[in-house]
């Protein structure tokens, strides 16, 4: 059974209705007027299939230094341009302040952004820094975070773990492209709407569940002009007052050291796997990177630099919210073993790593909210023994979260245990 299907599997899917009015780019243009007769289409298509075939793959120019043909520059005129990075994450996450990028629609998208954080902001992220502030603080604050499973969900992890040198989010979704601001604005007011529509929907999905839905993230991130990761990340770092700085495109060594692709953006956009956004925080530099990668055992040892990766972060805390109950199942056993080794600490909700994991005498554990039974689609993965230390913690009265968490954002009863590993004496 392949990653995804595991994740589909775990997964309860929420079919709901995104627009109004499916939107097919280009294709009455292409397709409705052309009449070519096929005597003459026929030789065309060979040709294009022969010189395509002799046309080197984005991995070979790579590897071959060769250059990629001059193109028009568009904003940001590099992935170090941080005045672009600055004016295209405001903009995405209706923070512009320049009068030629607020009219329409790009005035109803941050009108309609405002409206959308705002309850986001209300509904979880400012309940969840308050939360943090008085009930935890891990022993080294400023140790890397690493987030699995996490798609693009910055938000609640820059909540708990402010003060994180370096964020590590990991998921399925490819990094995508760096928005160019130049070729949004060439586009059709209507083309640019649905896209800037496909953003919001996302992000109004996050605040109603708390979460980003597998399912729908297949379909909202492949925009043409908006695709990927990125845009979302750009978002949250704008939202959160933090702006770019430099944007690498990234691979990995077989030794867990990064290659960077940056020198080939064209060709780095499509070929790589992984995407680091230099930023600062009131000067301090930081570090956020977005993998796109299969944790499974079988994906981890077809591709082992990412654990050499991890391997050379050091001591990493570890945050894991939403995760499929996926460190549950047998195919996930490196992953499980790797974090329970080398975190210093964990937050998590019950679909993260069991609690039979943290054995007392090497993890100190607290635990918040309630815990009484999983959705329907998981009742294989209800922990008893997570039931029973609830009950007892119960006697001395367990901390209530002041927010919804995980897949129980709308129907209550949401939980959050801590473990923080023991100092040796």
């Amino acid at each position: 059974m392949t990653y995804r299907n595991m994740i589909r599997r775990a997964t309860v899917y929420r079919r709901k209705k995104v627009y109004g009015r499916a939107t097919m780019y280009g294709r009455a243009t292409m397709y409705g007027r052309a009449a070519v007769s096929g005597r003459v289409l026929l030789p065309c298509v060979l040709l294009a299939s022969t010189l395509l075939a002799c046309r080197p793959s984005d991995t070979d120019k790579l590897e071959s230094g060769q250059a990629t043909p001059a193109v028009e520059v568009g904003i940001p005129a590099s992935t170090e341009d941080r005045e672009g990075l600055r004016r295209v994450s405001n903009l995405l996450a209706g923070l512009a302040t320049e009068q030629a990028e607020l009219d329409e629609p790009w005035a109803q998208h941050a009108e309609q952004m405002t409206e959308i954080w705002g309850a986001i902001e209300e509904r979880h992220l400012e309940a969840m820094r308050i939360w943090a502030a008085a009930e935890f603080e891990p022993a080294d604050p400023q140790a890397p975070l690493l987030y699995p499973f996490s798609g693009p969900d910055l938000p609640s992890a820059l909540q708990f773990f402010p003060q994180a040198s370096n964020y590590v989010l990991v998921g399925l979704e490819a990094p995508g492209r760096i928005p160019d601001l130049r070729s949004l604005q060439s586009l059709g007011t209507d083309e640019l709407a649905v896209e800037l529509g496909r953003v919001r929907t996302s992000l109004d999905n996050l605040m109603t569940a708390g979460y980003f839905v597998t399912k729908r993230m297949e379909t909202d991130f492949v925009a043409p002009h908006l695709e990927g990761a990125l845009p979302f990340l750009f978002i949250f770092l704008a939202r959160a007052g933090w702006t770019p700085t430099a944007v690498q495109f990234v691979s990995l060594e077989p030794d867990g050291q990064e290659r960077d692709l940056s020198a080939n953006p064209q060709i780095a956009e499509r070929a790589a796997t992984a995407v680091r956004i230099n930023f600062e925080v009131e000067g301090d530099p930081r570090s956020l990177y977005y993998f796109s990668r299969d944790l499974s055992n079988d994906g981890l040892e077809a591709k082992p630099s990412f654990g050499a990766f991890l391997h050379r972060l050091g001591a990493f805390n570890v945050y894991l919210k939403s995760a499929s109950y996926l460190l549950h199942m047998d195919n996930f056993t490196q992953l499980k073993a790797l974090l329970i080794a080398r975190a210093g600490a964990v937050l998590q909700d019950d679909s993260g790593i069991p609690l039979r994991d943290f054995l007392p005498a090497h993890w100190e554990r607290r635990f918040f909210g309630t815990y009484s039974q999983t959705l329907p689609s998981y009742r294989e993965w209800y922990q008893d023994d997570l039931r029973a230390a609830y009950d007892r913690v119960a006697l001395d009265g367990v901390s209530p979260l002041p927010f919804a968490i995980g897949y129980h954002s709308k129907t209550g009863g949401s939980c959050l245990i801590w473990a923080q590993r023991r100092t040796k004496e």
